[in-house]
């Protein structure tokens, strides 16, 4: 069914419920129904050109927060602002968006032109936006210029990091999204015409256009906390318009309709299309009742208990207000705070009391222990092992078996489709009160992906990480593998007993995660075919590709030879790691262990007597060198004392197909030696993301299953000293 005609529908029904109540005529001068108060006349304010002061010969133009607000009517007036602005000062876009936001009248704002930049950021202020017919608007990342040094360079970043995560957070609250999503969007420079715009949320209505979207005049106040699966633009307005948390009547007859809408799989299915229409679902919704109070209570009660059990997992209290403010309930906000709690320690998922000062139960319950005694038989399944401990008796379990148990069928080979669509819609029957946002066949199968991706992705990681030292970020934020140093060498104390200072320096390399991802869909034919064959692969698959993108990266670095921090290639001369062109030899690599026992720390005295004194055991080779590679290190006996091969002890040989030829800026004769104590590269993951993941697509669909496997990775060389090259011959 159309979750669209669904919300239509449902609107059409809420729509008389939702009206606002009369006023009653008051001694203090109020005006009732019979004599309503005329509306304020709206002002026109007219905000075109950049934000900021601009130099103009002898006249300073510009938007500004200043002019914004003198130019505001004493009174509270609605105001009309109609804007036309390339955008401009991103401190002054901010300022005026404040200024917008204490207003205490009604602020819409009309595009008739132009919205980019800081002008993009200020207009979120409005109760409503409106894109004229070929209005375009634009989102980025805030840029400045900078003279000075290092410190000054690296100053500015830090403060463009900040001013962009403060705009993400506007932009995230007005298209209803994460401020990451929102940063990503600021990343790609997003523009967007009208209807764009508000398919995005960053708009509310797109004129003169046949297919646009105008939401605020069609849409009421809408419970979207009651759908899995809430079309995105109805959630970014109710949560601009401060909708998160609808009257207590207009959830009830949310849910009312819910409830009809997703009928008992278990009890029906057999009897009833799960295909209904709206129109054959009977409405039957309580009268409205205006009990502020009450409702006021209850979401009081209910930040309390959050609070309460966010504190007791140890949270944070960005992420307890975020649980807050969203909406979430109880049960789903304890979710959330018991995964972050056992991902902070794996350990705690299977103690029954809690640690001191721990106020939360953190034990197991039947349902967990049966999701992982299923889990635990589907991939036995999967992988043709026999099931151990809980598992037995779900042996033999596969997705068709899975779906039929679901619904309470334990016939399932007789099992018809619709026994099969009810069971993939289920919820709850597997974890009491269904604590996750699919179904329990979503949730189960994405669970056995990610035990199984990860078993697959760890079964054979690649050869890079030999050389490669790992880190973990909190966000997508530039990350800079730094290396300090400073001379240490030993100086002789003069007479007067004055001690030669030394400075310390550091040099570093910077580089950010990005996250990539695929959409991965389980069709309902191959759930009824039951073909765990073309399932088994799906895992594997893509812990493959996870594997193949972390080497291509990593790989590609050395290949392509860049630059390093201080403008000279990764290989080169000045950082003595380049060889003499030659095969694999008792002379090229003596070559190689001669300059690399040479090394010298970072702001070491090049006429010094400190030496890293680097030691190559590793070589790797493309394909094509791996005979001649592994030949040089065999164990053999020397005709004579001059034929003997010094090196064969130290070394040992890894062979890397994304050396060769066959990939952009490989060799088949070029090869290279590493210390393995001293790492040329660094990695990094995202925290709580070191291996692919997969996630489903919330919400409930009987036509099948959809998931996102995602991987969040980066890489950057960080440290020459420890690498050698010869291109060879």
């Amino acid at each position: 069914m159309d979750d669209t005609k669904v919300l239509g529908w449902l609107a059409q029904r809420l729509r008389p419920l939702m009206a606002a109540p009369e006023m009653d005529v008051s001694e203090s001068g109020l005006q009732g129904a019979d004599e309503p108060e005329a509306a304020p006349a709206e002002t026109n304010i007219t905000l075109y050109g950049p934000v900021g002061f601009v130099e103009d010969d002898d006249d300073m133009s510009g938007i500004t927060a200043a002019k914004l607000r003198a130019g505001l009517p004493d009174d509270g007036a609605p105001i009309m602002l109609r804007v036309n602005s390339p955008g401009g000062s991103a401190s002054e876009g901010a300022a005026m968006h404040a200024v917008l936001r204490e207003y205490a009248g009604t602020v819409r704002v009309r595009v008739e032109g132009a919205a980019y930049s800081a002008a993009s950021l200020f207009i979120m202020a409005a109760e409503e936006i409106v894109m004229a017919e070929g209005a375009v608007m634009m989102i980025h990342d805030p840029a400045t210029i900078t003279l000075g040094n290092e410190g000054d360079h690296l100053r500015s970043v830090a403060m463009l990091n900040t001013l962009a995560e403060e705009y993400a957070a506007v932009y995230a609250a007005r298209m209803g999204i994460t401020t990451v999503e929102a940063r990503e969007m600021m990343k790609r420079e997003t523009w967007a015409g009208g209807r764009e715009a508000v398919r995005l949320g960053l708009a509310d209505r797109a004129e003169g256009a046949s297919d646009d979207i105008p939401m605020a005049a069609s849409v009421i106040p809408f419970p979207y906390e009651q759908y899995a699966r809430a079309p995105a633009d109805l959630v970014a307005m109710a949560r601009a318009k401060g909708w998160a948390r609808p009257s207590r009547s207009a959830q009830a007859v949310a849910t009312a309709a819910t409830k009809e809408v997703q009928m008992d799989a278990k009890t029906s299915a057999a009897e009833t299309p799960l295909d209904v229409t709206p129109e054959a679902v009977e409405m039957k919704a309580d009268p409205p009742q205006q009990d502020v109070q009450s409702a006021l209570a209850a979401e009081r009660r209910r930040a309390a208990e959050i609070r309460k059990a966010g504190e007791a997992a140890q949270m944070d209290g960005v992420m307890i207000d975020r649980m807050i403010d969203s909406g979430a309930t109880l049960a789903h906000a304890k979710s959330v705070f018991l995964d972050a709690w056992i991902a902070a320690d794996p350990t705690k998922g299977v103690v029954s009391t809690p640690p001191p000062n721990q106020r939360m139960q953190m034990g197991r319950d039947e349902g967990e222990t049966r999701v992982e005694a299923i889990i635990g038989a589907l991939h036995a399944t999967m992988t043709g092992k026999a099931p151990e401990g809980p598992s037995t008796q779900y042996r033999g379990m596969t997705l068709k078996r899975l779906a039929a148990h679901l619904a309470g069928r334990q016939d399932f080979v007789t099992s018809n489709a619709d026994h099969i669509r009810a069971g993939m819609t289920a919820r709850g029957v597997i974890m009491a009160g269904g604590q996750h946002s699919t179904s329990d066949f979503g949730f189960l199968t994405t669970a056995l992906m990610n035990r199984a991706m990860r078993d697959a992705y760890e079964a054979r990681p690649g050869t890079w990480r030999q050389i490669s030292r790992q880190r973990t970020a909190a966000d997508f934020r530039p990350l800079y593998s730094v290396q300090a140093g400073l001379d240490t060498e030993m100086r002789k104390v003069n007479e007067a007993g004055e001690y030669e200072s030394t400075v310390m320096i550091d040099s570093g390399e910077q580089y950010r995660i990005i996250r990539y991802g695929r959409e991965i869909a389980l069709t309902f034919e191959a759930i009824i075919t039951d073909d765990m064959g073309g399932f088994n692969r799906i895992p594997g698959d893509f812990a493959r590709g996870a594997l193949n993108l972390e080497s291509r990266t990593c790989w590609d670095l050395i290949n392509t030879n860049p630059n390093y921090s201080d403008g000279n290639a990764v290989f080169s001369a000045p950082h003595a790691n380049l060889g003499t062109p030659g095969a694999i030899s008792v002379a090229t690599v003596g070559e190689a262990f001669e300059l690399m026992y040479q090394q010298r720390p970072l702001g070491a005295d090049p006429e010094g007597y400190d030496f890293i004194a680097a030691q190559p055991d590793l070589m790797y080779v493309p394909p094509a060198l791996l005979t001649v590679a592994r030949q040089f290190v065999s164990q053999t006996t020397p005709d004579s004392d001059g034929n003997t091969n010094p090196y064969k002890n130290d070394i040992t040989v890894v062979p890397e197909p994304r050396l060769g030829l066959k990939v952009a800026g490989g060799s088949d004769t070029a090869f290279y030696l590493f210390d393995s104590q001293l790492p040329t590269l660094e990695h990094a993951f995202l925290s709580g993301y070191e291996a692919p993941s997969v996630v489903s697509e919330e919400g409930i669909n009987p036509k099948g299953l959809k998931m996102t496997a995602e991987h969040n990775f980066g890489a950057v060389i960080a440290e020459f000293r420890g690498a050698f090259k010869n291109a060879g011959a």
